[in-house]
C-alpha cells in the first residue's frame, strides 16, 4: 500500500475521489463525443489512478483564455509504482491520430499533463517519476522502429517521431 506521507496528503489535501481506490485492473473510457474508446489496463504494483484527469481541477493559475494548451489534460494518468521510483503513464485515448492531430491537440495536451504529473508527485512526496523518453522511446529509436524528425539533435524540444508502421 502506499506509505503514511502518501496516504496522509491523499486523506487531508487531495480534493475526495480526485484518485480511483487503488486496484489492479481498471477500464478506462472516453466518453466525450468526439468519439467513445475503451481500454483494459493491468497495473499489478501499487499505483494511483486519475480517471477523466481533463475534467479535473488542476493548477487554477494557468490562465484560460489562452490558446497555448495549458488548460486541456489527457484523459486519464496512472502513477505505477517500481523498484526505486514511480512510473508515469499518460493516456490519450484516440481511435487514430495524424500529425495535425497530434501537433495541435494531443502533444499540448501531454505537456500540460506532465507537468501537471510531476507537481502531484512532488505533493505527494512520490520521487521521480520515470520518464517515457528513457523507458519506451529510446529503444524504439535503437531498434530502427522509431525515427527521429532531428536526428543530429535528440534531446531538441522541437523533436518529434515518425515510423513506417
Amino acid at each position: 500500500m502506499y506509505t503514511e506521507r502518501v496516504q496522509y496528503a491523499i486523506d487531508n489535501f487531495i480534493m475526495d475521489d480526485y484518485f480511483l481506490e487503488m486496484q489492479n485492473n481498471y477500464h478506462l473510457k472516453e466518453e466525450k463525443d468526439s468519439g467513445k474508446s475503451d481500454l483494459d489496463v493491468t497495473i499489478k504494483n501499487d499505483n494511483l489512478c486519475i480517471y477523466n484527469f481533463d475534467d479535473k481541477k488542476k493548477c487554477n493559475f494557468l490562465r484560460p483564455e489562452k490558446t497555448t494548451g495549458m488548460q486541456k489534460s489527457v484523459d486519464h494518468i496512472l502513477f505505477e509504482k517500481i523498484d526505486d521510483g514511480w512510473r508515469l503513464h499518460l493516456i490519450e485515448m484516440k481511435s487514430g491520430v495524424g500529425y495535425k492531430t497530434w501537433l495541435e491537440s494531443i502533444k499540448p495536451k501531454v505537456r500540460t499533463s506532465y507537468l501537471t504529473s510531476l507537481a502531484i508527485a512532488d505533493f505527494l512526496g512520490i520521487g521521480t517519476v520515470y520518464h517515457a523518453n528513457k523507458r519506451y522511446i529510446q529503444p524504439l529509436v535503437e531498434q530502427g522502429r522509431l525515427k527521429l524528425s532531428i536526428p543530429d539533435k535528440p534531446s531538441s524540444r522541437k523533436q518529434t517521431y515518425t515510423t513506417d508502421v
